[in-house]
């Protein structure tokens, strides 16, 4: 009898919803990339000053070039945008809203380099600071993006050049931004819009780059953003009802396993009501309790 209703509270126990896995205070990191661990909540696209109404979300790669016409008289700008929406929330995919971000490393793929005998132009990488999306174009921007209006002044930069040839990955530490997103503004989290790709303009230079975009065939190269955080310290548990015996706010299986699995001795932690003995008494005021 008493192992028969042991057995029932155990399993009607484990069976409950809503058990934390994770340990407090310990280093987790999260990927996202898209299609990537139920992921699949990156935006990108480029902007184009040659074709100023066109879009290009749905494009494999986004161009990032300093003139994307090619012409001797003019620069016509292209304008690479990422974002990865989503980050924060409760599922088992997104960083816990109040976790403290320790570092976060962005990482793209350059499959067509600057490929100038003459110049290795920069890529500069900037903090976007207003909203765009995957049907924005050169003119719904206002002529593309510029510093301050709609952009930080760059913080990171790249190479456009891969040196050697096949060495596509370019690897950004955005921990600063990624902490923005999740601590700024008074600590109610600034507006994340992303990241943009602004090529150097250099006069003569008319070749540009192409990066990987979150719909390239190639699940591998695709935009990768790593988290490493620790997740926020559980609140303190509300003051115990009589017969919530494991201090979780709630009356219910896990306490009647206690109860059971403390009874005849005189464990404090199956003795409810107090008296110095776990038996009936006990078990009635968690059923007595229970919900």
């Amino acid at each position: 009898m008493h192992r028969h209703a042991l057995t029932i509270a155990l399993t009607m126990a484990l069976s409950m919803p809503g058990v934390s896995v994770f340990a407090q205070g310990i280093e987790e990191t999260l990927v996202f990339q898209q299609s990537v661990n139920s992921y699949n909540a990156t935006q990108d696209t480029w902007i184009d000053e040659d074709y100023p109404n066109s879009s290009y979300g749905g494009a494999s790669t986004k161009w990032c070039d300093d003139d994307t016409a090619n012409s001797i008289w003019s620069d016509y700008a292209g304008q690479a945008l990422l974002r990865f929406d989503d980050m924060m929330g409760d599922e088992w995919w997104q960083i816990p809203a109040g976790s403290q971000i320790v570092s976060a490393t962005l990482e793209v793929h350059v499959v067509e380099d600057n490929d100038s005998p003459f110049w290795t132009p920069t890529v500069y990488v900037h903090q976007i600071t207003r909203s765009w999306d995957e049907g924005s174009t050169w003119n719904s921007l206002g002529s593309g993006l510029s510093v301050p209006a709609d952009m930080m002044g760059h913080f990171a930069t790249f190479t456009s050049d891969n040196e050697p040839e096949d060495a596509s990955h370019r690897a950004i530490g955005v921990t600063a931004q990624v902490n923005d997103w999740f601590h700024g503004g008074g600590g109610t989290g600034a507006a994340n819009w992303g990241f943009a790709f602004i090529f150097e303009n250099i006069d003569g230079n008319d070749d540009g780059i192409e990066i990987a975009s979150s719909e390239h065939g190639s699940v591998g190269i695709r935009p990768k953003l790593s988290v490493t955080f620790i997740r926020p310290a559980p609140p303190p548990p509300p003051p115990n009802d009589p017969g919530d015996l494991n201090g979780d706010g709630l009356v219910n299986a896990a306490d009647l396993a206690i109860v059971l699995g403390k009874w005849g001795t005189t464990d404090p932690l199956g003795d409810a009501n107090g008296d110095g003995q776990v038996d009936g008494a006990d078990l009635a005021m968690v059923v007595g309790n229970w919900g």
